[in-house]
């Protein structure tokens, strides 16, 4: 998993998973998951929708394909263990807030830059990390993908 977050005068943020080989039944499986969920999340993100309905989206289709989740499992290792995302801007995390307390500062906006970043973990021996993280600026007619890279496991397949 390689997770890049440079640094100008703004931010950027974008995280790829890749499998040198043949990838686990496990690791594809959980590939499949996270892209199923970003792909959603990318439907969802538009301007008045709240981060906190977002990740609750997002932990409803993990957690329908057997993964733990912050909602199903508070407090799980294992699974989906963070948030869906962060606005992204002068600071690496910013709003709009994608926590459920958040107010105001959860409602997405035209002009936002956010980030979506559904992952799944598994830290047993053998286990595997896969997260995929798209920089996305929230235009009046929905969200636009900044990341520019695919989100294939075998890097192979990127030529």
């Amino acid at each position: 998993m390689v997770d890049l977050f440079p640094k100008g005068r703004l931010f950027s943020d974008c995280t790829r998973t890749f499998c040198v080989g043949a990838a686990p039944e496990a690791l594809a499986a959980a590939h499949a998951a996270v892209h199923a969920a970003l792909a959603a999340a990318h439907a969802g993100a538009v301007p008045g929708a709240r981060g906190w309905s977002l990740q609750e989206e997002t932990c409803r289709i993990l957690a329908e394909r057997g993964y733990p989740t912050p909602i199903t499992h508070p407090g799980t290792l294992a699974g989906y263990v963070h948030g869906l995302g962060h606005g992204v801007g002068y600071e690496l995390h910013e709003y709009p807030s994608f926590k459920q307390p958040a107010a105001g500062e959860g409602e997405l906006a035209v002009g936002d830059v956010l980030t979506l970043e559904p992952g799944l973990y598994d830290a047993s021996p053998g286990g595997y990390g896969v997260r995929l993280e798209d920089l996305v600026h929230l235009a009046e007619s929905g969200p636009e993908n900044l990341t520019p890279l695919p989100y294939d496991l075998d890097p192979r397949a990127w030529r």
